[in-house]
This record gives structure tokens, sequence and C-alpha cells, in this order.
């Protein structure tokens, strides 16, 4: 889209569907904005000018929750390694993440299908791959796919399950210092990561907990007069995570829901 005008015909061609507005050069969750219809068309455009940017792409709107494919490529083979569940906060941004993904083994199956079939239509040979997936009510459809391990500690969490290391074997199997066997990989117990969050503003006093549970592992990067910005993409998320495990992705979830609960990052506006 290359103004306002493109916009507002874009999203009359949708007939009422929302739009998901996103920067070409930008990633986690940067400058992601909802056109929800034709009012919000100067507004949105204000912001995308307001960044310095001309340009955009724009998309139809995906009803349902999102989950991601974490996958590796090894002489066009596609495996699928895991799949993530993930929780989405204020404008796109996500602020939470469980492996392995709490879905019926036929939808399991969709997403994966679908997932490699994009990896065949695009090419992708050799190494890990991020794709994001909404689970419309017409069925999975892609949001994006990257030639990458995902971010926001998913490649932990999917070796704390399923034992895979994404990581080493981006740099390893190209290299032939590693093996790779195009095999699923059985997840064993679940885990999760969740990311503090706090009002914006300068942090005044953040107080944890004198024990947390031996589950959950916390890092905390908050301390009084860290600047917590609104949170409009992922580098805004200055507080700190903790990632937990458990018998099952939920049972992980839980525990990092109350951590995070008993940790307290206060702040002054």
């Amino acid at each position: 889209m290359r103004g306002a005008q493109e916009l507002a015909a874009f999203l009359d061609e949708l007939d009422g569907v929302p739009v998901v507005v996103k920067p070409l050069d930008s990633g986690g969750s940067d400058g992601v904005v909802m056109v929800a219809g034709p009012q919000d068309v100067p507004a949105v455009w204000r912001l995308v000018e307001g960044s310095g940017r001309t340009v955009v792409l724009a998309e139809e709107y995906l009803d349902g929750p999102e989950v991601s494919v974490e996958a590796f490529s090894h002489d066009g083979v596609h495996t699928v390694v895991a799949l993530t569940d993930k929780v989405l906060g204020t404008g796109f941004v996500e602020v939470g993440h469980a492996v392995p993904a709490d879905l019926p083994e036929p939808v399991r199956r969709q997403v994966s299908e679908l997932t490699t079939a994009l990896l065949d239509a695009v090419g992708l040979v050799e190494g890990p791959s991020h794709t994001e997936i909404k689970l419309t009510g017409r069925g999975p459809r892609v949001v994006e796919s990257h030639n990458r391990v995902g971010g926001d500690f998913i490649p932990d969490l999917v070796r704390l399950v399923h034992g895979v290391d994404l990581l080493r074997l981006a740099v390893g199997v190209p290299l032939g210092l590693m093996a790779w066997r195009p095999e699923p990989r059985q997840a064993e117990g679940g885990a999760a990561v969740r990311f503090l969050l706090a009002e914006p503003g300068t942090v005044t006093e953040v107080t944890v907990p004198e024990a947390l549970d031996p589950a959950v592992s916390l890092t905390l990067t908050a301390k009084p007069g860290t600047e917590v910005p609104p949170l409009r993409w992922s580098d805004d998320r200055v507080c700190g995570h903790v990632i937990a495990t458990g018998d099952t992705a939920a049972d992980a979830a839980a525990r990092c829901v109350e951590a995070v609960s008993r940790i307290r990052v206060g702040t002054m506006p």
C-alpha cells in the first residue's frame, strides 16, 4: 500500500473484513496495526507517515488463536519439530508461548501439512523455519514465515520438551558437524515462557518472592530507574521473563502465570 486511498480501496474490497497493516522493514510486531473500518484509515496512515514510511504491507485480518510451527529442513525434506501456542498482548505483541501447542490431532495434521506445503512453495532446502499460523473458522491460515528459528525463547522451550536444539542444528548440520534425522520427536512434558509486564513509566521498585517454584526460572531485567515504554513491539518488554516446565504445556503455563503474579514491578509515570 502506498497511500490512504489504496488502503481504503483494499478495505472496501474485503467488504467489512478488518485489515492488518505492517511495515516491510521491521519485525517483533513493530508498527502492526489493525484497521477495523474506513473510519480508521486516516489515523492509521498518519501513524505510517509518522514512522517515516511511505509503503506498508496490508493483509486481511485473520480471526482465531495463533500458533507457530518450528521446523527443520535438510535436503529439501521438512520436519515439523514442534508446535507452539501463543499469548498475544496489546498491538499483536506476543507476551507468552507454550510447547507443545494444545491442538486436536486433526488440527495438528492440518497445520503441519500447510507449513510443509508453504516451505515447498518458497523453495526452502536447508535450515530452521518459524511459521506463524492463525486457526480461523475457515481452517488454518498462514500469517508469515521465516527461514530462522523463532524468537522469544521458543528454541529453549523446544529443547526442553522435544530435546532438539534448533540453534545448534542451524549451524552444525550445514557445516557437516551434526547429523540430522528427519523424524518427529515426541514431546516429553511441557514448557512455557511469560514476559513480565508493567505500567509505562520509570521503575520505582521491584519485588520478588523469596522462593519461586523450582520448575520456574526467572530472568529479571527491570530495576529502579528502568524506563518501561508502552507495549508497542517486542523490544518494549524490558522487565524480564519466566520460563517453566511441567507435566504438560498447560501445567508449565500455569506455573508461569503464578510466578508472574507474585513479581511486582512498580512504576511511576
